[in-house]
């Protein structure tokens, strides 16, 4: 970021692991202090590569996460505009 070079920021929001609204604002302070305006995309988990990994007779090692609540995405954005970013469900 002090570079000056264009960037966009990924969140993915993954529940049980980085969904807490504690993270969330956490997340956001750090964000804050970057310099000029960084983009920010939040990216709520799915599980839609499970077919791929069971084409390929694998495991999908993300099948014991649960679904994203479905606000979650949308209340994640607000929490961050709060802090002035400029964020959006990526």
């Amino acid at each position: 970021a002090r570079t000056g070079k264009q960037m966009v920021i990924r969140i993915p929001l993954i529940p049980t692991i980085n969904d807490d609204l504690q993270n969330i604002r956490e997340s956001a302070k750090f964000l804050q202090q970057l310099p000029g305006d960084v983009p920010v995309e939040v990216l709520p988990y799915h599980s839609s590569a499970q077919a791929k990994y069971k084409k390929l007779n694998r495991s999908y090692p993300g099948k014991d996460i649960p679904k994203v609540a479905q606000n979650l995405g949308q209340q994640t954005v607000n929490i961050l505009s709060e802090y002035g970013l400029n964020a959006r469900i990526g």
